[in-house]
This record gives C-alpha cells, structure tokens and sequence, in this order.
C-alpha cells in the first residue's frame, strides 16, 4: 500500500472562505499554545501541523476534504519513517507510526485547527474541521512499565553525591517518586515554587497548564535545600542545573538517567517516566485512593489514572488463592463466617 505526497489534495466544492494556508495553520497555532502550555505540548503543535504542511504542500486550509485528512491519516500509520532526519542507525529507521503516535498527531491537528476558529480565523459556517471526522485508530493498552527494586538499588549504588551531577541526580529521583512529577515540570521548578515550612512542592509549568500542589516528605524538602545550596553559585532561580550552570532540559535530564543506567548495567535503562508509573503503583499498594492519586499525578480524567488498578499482581494472586472459585469442586469455601451463617440459615 502506497501513499505518495500530494502537490494538492482533492477539490471540494466549498465556500471559499478568508485564505488561510497549511504554512499559515502551522505559525499561528503554534505562537498561540507556545504561550499558553508546556513546552513539550506546544512542539507536538508544532511538530503535527508541520508534517501535514510536508505531505500536502502550502495549499489552501478549506480545500481539505474527509478522504484527504485519511489520506494523511494512512500515510502516517503506513509510510511515515521514524526518526527522519535524525543520524541514527539505518535499521532504527521503522516505517509506520504506532496508533497511539497516529491518533495524537490527528487529534492535535484537529486541536490547531480550533484555534482558527477561537482566533476567528475561520468561521464554522463556512469550513468544518474535517479532521474531526476521522475515527481514532484502535490502540493496544499496554501495561505501564515499572521500575524494579533491584534496579533501582544498582542505580542508586552508582551515584557519589560528592560530584554536583550526583548529587542532582538523587535529588531528581527522590523528587520525582514522591511528587509524581513529569520531567518537564521537574527541570522547570523553581526555588519559589517550594514552601519549606509546609513541604509543599507547586507545579506551575504541567502538561494542561493548570498549576498542581504535592506535598512531599521532609527528607526530599532537605534534599533539595542541600541542592539549592550548591546551585547557589549560579545565581538564578531554578532548582535544577546542568554543571555549566544551564537549567536542566527534559532531555538533558533523560540523558544523565540513560547514563547512569548504563553504568550500573541495566538491561531497561530507568527512565522519568517509569519512576512516575512505579510511584503511582506503590501508592496503590501501601492503601491510597484513586480520588487522591488523581489529583497529584494531574490527570484531569481519572479514567487515565485507573490504568493502574489493573497492575497490583501480588494483589491479584493472593486474592485469587484465597478466593478460588475452584473451591466449588472440593466444598469448601473461603466465604467470611457470616455468609456461612447465611448459608446454613437458608439451607434448613
């Protein structure tokens, strides 16, 4: 199955409306949630209507049709080449994007052309958001991926808090198990953003922009003092920095993990990522509630946060050993005494 770029997409028999290109589509979209949201979020503005710019070329927004948007939508999940443009091996270069990949670049597409319409760019009378009619592609759920204790502790054996780099990336972990924190909002936290006297951690630059209060233990309140303290040579209002005196990137961040796992001899490197899916679980486990897990990982639906109430394995097994239903061919029964009570009441 093929799908070449187009020079144009089909004709559609629309009003015309006021001229807005897929080049004017990209800009504006993009300079308008550059300031309202994470960083991370406005480059997948970016990074989505740019590749829609590539595949049909600069024509006109309004001549887009249904067929054309899954045009695009199959040239993604088809032919798309991952990491173009980036030297990496030559068999690193997969071809097709994965659902979940497909449907955020749809979705985000969508999302960019609605901020035409809230800037009044365009009027819904005239152009409807054909990206908007393409059916979202089934995705497989995947378990989220835990960090072990075992690695964890190899990790940590790795890193001499007398080097600064150390000594931050200790700081981060302890950070990010107890706060839940993603990494753009770990490398953006400020100094300011810290209440010592309450051990309350605010999280000003999230991933829906809305700002999160966590609260953490003491001891990570003490960690990041002894940070501070050694950042203060840099004269500046960050919590994490590079050994130049740069604040932390996300990627910079990432990294320094990828680094240290390679040290320690990790067959899965630890990730930011992973240290947020293994605080969520153990929350769970230690008797938390899913109401209260919401609201620190700062998912604004909880059906996003019960992903982890399937993942409780020890859980689970010991449920099912003491609660068999195989023990309908052995009569007996695991039943609380008072449904047993019930049971004898009801058979007389």
């Amino acid at each position: 199955m093929t799908f070449k770029k187009k020079n144009r997409p089909r004709m559609s028999k629309k009003k015309d409306t006021s001229v807005i290109t897929l080049s004017d589509l990209y800009r504006i979209s993009y300079q308008h949630v550059s300031t309202l949201l994470a960083e991370s979020t406005s480059r997948r503005y970016r990074v989505a209507t740019e590749e829609l710019l590539n595949f049909f070329g600069d024509v006109e927004l309004n001549i887009l049709t249904v067929a054309d948007a899954y045009d695009f939508t199959n040239y993604l999940r088809y032919e798309k080449k991952q990491y173009e443009g980036v030297d990496v091996r030559k068999d690193f270069h997969k071809i097709g994007l994965k659902s979940s990949s497909v449907n955020n670049y749809i979705t985000t597409i969508a999302a960019a052309i609605n901020i035409l319409y809230e800037l009044e760019y365009l009027d819904e009378k005239d152009y409807k958001n054909v990206f908007l009619k393409v059916k979202k592609i089934k995705e497989d759920k995947k378990k989220p991926r835990q960090v072990s204790s075992e690695d964890l502790k190899d990790f940590m054996k790795e890193l001499d808090i007398q080097y600064y780099a150390d000594l931050r990336m200790k700081t981060a972990i302890y950070t990010f198990l107890e706060s839940y924190c993603r990494v753009g909002e770990l490398c953006s936290l400020k100094v300011g953003d810290i209440d010592f006297q309450a051990n309350l951690i605010t999280f000003n630059k999230t991933k829906n922009s809305n700002f999160r209060v966590v609260p953490v233990s003491k001891k990570v309140i003490r960690m990041l003092q002894v940070l501070i303290k050694e950042s203060e040579v840099f004269d500046k209002d960050y919590v994490f920095y590079t050994n130049s005196g740069t604040p932390m990137t996300p990627g910079g961040m990432r990294k320094q993990f990828y680094l240290v796992s390679e040290r320690a001899g990790l067959d899965e490197n630890i990730t930011p990522h992973r240290l947020r899916h293994s605080s969520s679980v153990e929350f769970l486990k230690n008797g938390g509630d899913i109401r209260s897990l919401q609201k620190m990982l700062g998912h604004s639906d909880i059906q996003t946060t019960t992903i982890y109430l399937n993942i409780h394995d020890n859980t689970l097994v010991e449920a099912q050993s003491k609660y068999s239903p195989l023990s309908i061919l052995n009569g007996k029964t695991n039943a609380p005494a008072t449904t047993k009570a019930r049971r004898r009441r009801y058979d007389k």
